[in-house]
């Protein structure tokens, strides 16, 4: 998605991604569990600090892949890691000045505001591929899903979950 809102969609035209035209933010949502795998693959380390211990992914946190644009118009990838602090997590306040960004380290990117060639970030998602960390014939789009239950399951909320509706 970041090579196509950089107008780079050679590489990945084989993979059905939303049309980005005119959008600015695409936000993707796992559990811990998905961010400890993702940062697995690419080798990511940060440390959020404030009492929360390095490479780990408390709730609500996120990893942020930045498409940043160079002055030579070039593109490029920064990944930074969000998290709120201990002691926001045990308040019920708003966060004063916001959650705290931090700097993620990755293969081929040493953090500290790193951003990777956009290129190069492209090449490391098809070394990734290659070694079988990435399924590409995944589907981005639920009603397709829905056609080939042999495929990934839609993202949809358990039946349980739905309200249930009672008489009088």
């Amino acid at each position: 998605m970041l090579g196509q809102k950089a107008g780079r969609t050679e590489i990945f035209r084989r993979i059905a991604t939303p049309v980005l035209e005119g959008k600015t933010l695409a936000i993707f949502s796992g559990h811990d569990t998905q961010l400890g795998a993702l940062g697995g693959i690419l080798n990511a380390h940060w440390n959020p600090e404030g009492g929360i211990v390095p490479d780990d992914m408390p709730p609500g946190s996120a990893l942020v892949f930045d498409l940043v644009r160079a002055p030579d118009g070039e593109y490029g990838v920064r990944l930074r890691f969000a998290s709120m602090t201990l002691n926001q997590f045990r308040t019920e306040k708003p966060i004063e000045g916001g959650i705290k960004v931090n700097p993620v380290a990755y293969t081929g990117c040493s953090g500290d505001g790193c951003v990777m060639p956009l290129a190069q970030f492209e090449s490391l998602g098809l070394t990734l591929e290659a070694q079988g960390f990435v399924h590409d014939q995944w589907d981005a789009f639920p009603s397709k899903l829905e056609k080939d239950p042999g495929s990934s399951t839609a993202l949809k909320d358990p039946s349980w979950t739905e309200p249930q509706c009672r008489g009088p």
